[in-house]
């Protein structure tokens, strides 16, 4: 491993926003790498998924192991901090899943910003996320922007696996 902290942003959309808040507080992935959540500035879950439920097709019938891939379980302080966003025309489940996972890392003492995007739905978040005044693009700048320690460099991925 690097030699010098090593702190860097996490981020993704859809499954890349379930697996950064997943890696972010299953400490599991990131101790396979030498790291820790201490290494994460912040993160950026897009439109994600914090619990599953009705994806048994995707990870079986077992409840311990849909359990063991919702960030919404895993959600304890110390943490980085939180970008959450949901559309207003998302997929019918994720707003709610949005404000739930928000409150529940409020509720630990996570610092988390719960962002509304008006106007756009799952896919047009990031087809639009390089347009002027995006809010979406807005909200990670400021997040990115904000002062909190050195930060080496910024990554923001989408749908990347561990």
């Amino acid at each position: 491993m690097a030699q010098w902290p090593l702190l860097f942003f996490l981020g993704g959309h859809s499954a890349g926003g379930h697996l950064a808040a997943l890696a972010a507080l299953d400490q599991r992935y990131l101790k396979k790498h030498g790291l820790s959540s201490n290494n994460i500035r912040a993160v950026m879950a897009l439109s994600g998924v914090y619990e599953i439920r009705g994806l048994e097709a995707v990870f079986g019938k077992d409840e311990q192991i849909r359990q063991e891939a919702s960030p919404i379980h895993h959600v304890r302080a110390p943490a980085p901090r939180f970008l959450i966003t949901y559309c207003q025309w998302d997929y019918d489940t994720l707003p709610a899943q949005a404000r739930q996972f928000h409150q529940a890392l409020e509720r630990a003492g996570v610092a988390s910003e719960l962002v509304f995007i008006p106007k756009q739905n799952h896919i047009s978040e990031m087809v639009n996320i390089n347009k002027p005044d995006d809010p979406t693009a807005a909200a990670i700048l400021r997040l990115i922007r904000q002062p909190e320690g050195r930060v080496t460099f910024g990554v923001l991925c989408r749908n990347s696996t561990w």
